[in-house]
């Protein structure tokens, strides 16, 4: 689904006159996410091996998508609110959960099994650590893609952009409030 959510991007930042930059980065985005899905369905294959053919197994890797009707609109509040959705929250929240893992499975390779001398329950676990990293990366500058986009809006259009916090190990956001119009003019530049 991000592979398609970025290439919709793409099309929506085209409709509104976004800058070059910001289209050029949702392309890549794109990219990245279809290596994250490759990366996946590769993994998943790797688990299941000698496992009964069928599923994705019998189609080798292959991603799926339904049939869409795609409208586009020069919508502002709707890019701004896919914007904060799926860009600030949904690739911030995975960026979180991926570094998190990939944590995790580099700290695994400490407890080396004394007979095998590999990790215990996964044996390549330094290797998924680093991959796994990799991947958070990507998604880390996705969310930074749509904090790039939140800041073209508020230039472009006025629309101010929300208050990013991370507590105990999450990410909210919540709206800017300008008090005075003066504020408000600070807050648009």
């Amino acid at each position: 689904a991000a592979i398609a959510a970025f290439a919709k991007l793409c099309l929506e930042l085209l409709v509104v006159g976004a800058p070059p930059r910001l289209v050029g980065l949702s392309i890549e985005a794109q990219a990245e996410e279809l290596l994250h899905a490759q990366i996946a369905l590769a993994l998943s294959n790797a688990e299941n091996v000698g496992a009964p053919q069928g599923g994705s197994e019998a189609v080798g890797l292959r991603l799926s998508f339904p049939e869409h009707a795609l409208s586009l609109t020069r919508d502002l509040a709707s890019l701004r609110a896919a914007a904060v959705r799926e860009g600030l929250l949904g690739e911030g929240r995975s960026a979180l959960n991926l570094f998190s893992r990939a944590l995790r499975a580099v700290d695994n390779t400490a407890e080396i099994d004394s007979e095998s001398g590999l990790p215990p329950k996964q044996k390549h676990s330094g290797a998924l650590g680093r991959l796994l990293w990799a991947m958070a990366v990507d998604e880390a500058r996705h969310a930074e893609l749509a904090e790039d986009t939140l800041l073209w809006l508020q230039k472009e259009a006025g629309m101010v952009a929300p208050n990013v916090t991370l507590q105990d190990g999450d990410i909210s956001v919540s709206e800017k409030q300008a008090s005075s119009p003066d504020e408000t003019q600070v807050l648009q530049e």
